[in-house]
């Protein structure tokens, strides 16, 4: 059964991972550019990332950070609505916007850890510190989320989310899961 000690440093390698990947002074993709631009067309300059590209807002000072200029947002409406609440909280400091969307999905991979340990420590307490370690000390997982800050991190905490709620067998739980595969 998972003891204190090694939940303290399962923990605690987890969180140093995360935080040496949102504060790196690099990253793999430039995504996280986008998600601002497309939350500025929302948030700040009141208009539709659906419907209109980021060329047509040139002038913005993320603008030439943007890779995908002639691209309409494809993202769901929750994405939408974080990055609209990100840009107005960094407002134009360009840094500041790409820490929040790191933390974000730093927290999202945390979350997502935190998820499958409560579910294993119920149904195999023996694995559940195990399951933790996959989830948070996976490689992958670090670069996609607190250095890339992909989308897709908070999008598969909320489906391992969903799938703990269904697990439970409970109604109410397993609607909650099914409006938690839904914000996915």
């Amino acid at each position: 059964r998972p003891g204190w000690l090694g939940m303290a440093v399962v923990t605690g390698v987890a969180l140093s991972m995360q935080a040496m990947a949102v504060l790196a002074p690099y990253a793999l993709s430039s995504d996280v550019y986008s998600y601002a631009m497309y939350g500025r067309i929302f948030a700040v300059h009141g208009g539709s990332p659906y419907l209109e590209a980021p060329i047509q807002y040139a002038s913005d000072p993320f603008y030439p950070n943007v890779y995908w200029m002639h691209v309409p947002s494809f993202y769901g409406p929750l994405w939408t609505l974080i990055s609209g609440w990100i840009a107005l909280a960094a407002g134009t400091d360009i840094g500041l916007a790409v820490l929040l969307f790191r933390l974000v999905q730093a927290v999202s991979a945390l979350g997502a850890a935190l998820a499958v340990f409560l579910l294993l420590r119920r149904v195999d307490p023996e694995r559940a510190l195990v399951g933790a370690i996959l989830v948070a000390w996976c490689p992958l997982l670090v670069v996609e989320s607190g250095l890339g800050a992909h989308n897709d991190v908070l999008m598969s905490l909320l489906i391992v989310v969903g799938l703990v709620l269904a697990w439970s067998r409970r109604p109410i739980l397993s609607i909650a899961a099914v409006g938690a595969v839904v914000l996915a």
